[in-house]
C-alpha cells in the first residue's frame, strides 16, 4: 500500500489531518443549512409584510372605487337637474365666504 512509505508517524498526522478536513466539512453543510433557513425565513417575513400591504391598498383602492361610483352618479344626476346643479356646484365651492350663497340663489332664480 502506499501509507507504508508514509511510516507509522506521519500516517497519524494524516489521519488526524483528515479527520480535521472532515469536521470543516461538515461544519461548512451545517452552516450552509442555517443560512438557507435564516434566507427562507427573511423571504417569508417579507411576503408576509407585502401581503399587508397588499390587503390595506385594496380596502383603500374599495373605498374609493365606490365614492368614485357615487360622485360620478350624482354628477350625472346633476347634469339632467341642470338648474339644481348650477345652484349646487356653485353653494358647495370650497371658498369660505356668504357671497357664493347669494350667487348660487340668483344664478337659481335666474335659470327658472
Amino acid at each position: 500500500m502506499i501509507f507504508h512509505s508514509f511510516g507509522r508517524k506521519n500516517l497519524v498526522y494524516f489521519r488526524d489531518v483528515y479527520d480535521h478536513l472532515i469536521r470543516i466539512a461538515e461544519e461548512l453543510d451545517s452552516l450552509r443549512d442555517i443560512l438557507s433557513s435564516v434566507l427562507e425565513i427573511h423571504l417569508a417575513s417579507t411576503s408576509n409584510q407585502l401581503n399587508a400591504t397588499m390587503k390595506r391598498l385594496t380596502a383603500y383602492g374599495t373605498i374609493f372605487v365606490m365614492i368614485t361610483a357615487i360622485a360620478e352618479h350624482l354628477r350625472h344626476e346633476l347634469q339632467i337637474h341642470a338648474r339644481v346643479g348650477v345652484a349646487l356646484r356653485l353653494f358647495c365651492r370650497p371658498r369660505g365666504h356668504g357671497g357664493d350663497f347669494a350667487w348660487a340663489v340668483f344664478l337659481f332664480q335666474e335659470t327658472r
